[in-house]
């Protein structure tokens, strides 16, 4: 990691997600992507997928040096925390964030995203099974001005209660809201009355959802 900080400090792409071939099976923690980070401060764009070395320190380090970062990858990398989150809530040109199966996230961590500079910028959030976030949680993201595609998928603990509060966002695009089993045709409803933006919506699994309800979705969306 520091011999590639040193080589190529004009990077901007980075993979290094464990399915790259090329370096799936390089190891490394937040001291070598710290020595990425400081070097390669024109970073725009960062696979960490998989990665279960990657901690708070990295990822802040990241963040930090790399003003212009517009994606990050954390799928999978079991280390992330509400910390890590934190410091994410930092960045001012982060458009696109991948959190699926980061399980440690809490909903305290969605509250720090969404109050802090990160906010205003975030266009993509991917939640994907992060099954301890509950409404308590989903409801700050409404403060996400910027979103247009947000992933809720498999978050189990999701109830018409949160995905109402999101119908507040004001640029959303595409939901995912796949295998919610606690979501009915309230949730749908108010997001036909809601969301005027929307041009996706996948519902795959949510059996609480009947036919009223998709009939009346289509009738009003």
């Amino acid at each position: 990691m520091k011999l590639i900080a040193e080589s190529c400090p004009n990077i901007k792409y980075l993979n290094l997600s464990y399915y790259n071939h090329e370096v799936g099976k390089l190891e490394f923690d937040d001291v070598g992507l710290c020595a990425i980070a400081d070097a390669c401060v024109n970073l725009v764009d960062v696979d960490l997928y998989g990665r279960s070395g990657v901690k708070e320190k990295g990822i802040g380090s990241l963040v930090r040096s790399c003003k212009n970062l517009r994606f990050l990858c954390l799928e999978d990398c079991v280390n992330v925390t509400d910390r890590s989150l934190k410091v994410i809530a930092e960045a001012t040109c982060l458009e696109r964030l991948y959190l699926a199966e980061c399980f440690l996230i809490i909903d305290v961590g969605l509250e720090y995203l969404a109050n802090g500079d990160l906010k205003f910028c975030l266009k993509t959030l991917l939640l994907r099974k992060c099954d301890r976030i509950t409404d308590n949680g989903i409801i700050h993201l409404k403060k996400l001005v910027s979103l247009t595609t947000l992933d809720l998928s498999e978050c189990d603990n999701a109830t018409d209660y949160g995905v109402v509060a999101l119908c507040e966002l004001p640029n959303i695009k595409a939901l995912e809201l796949n295998y919610l089993f606690n979501i009915t045709d309230i949730s749908l409803l108010e997001i036909a009355r809601k969301c005027l933006n929307l041009s996706l919506i996948s519902l795959n699994g949510c059996n609480r959802i009947t036919g009223v309800g998709l009939h009346a979705f289509s009738t009003n969306a």
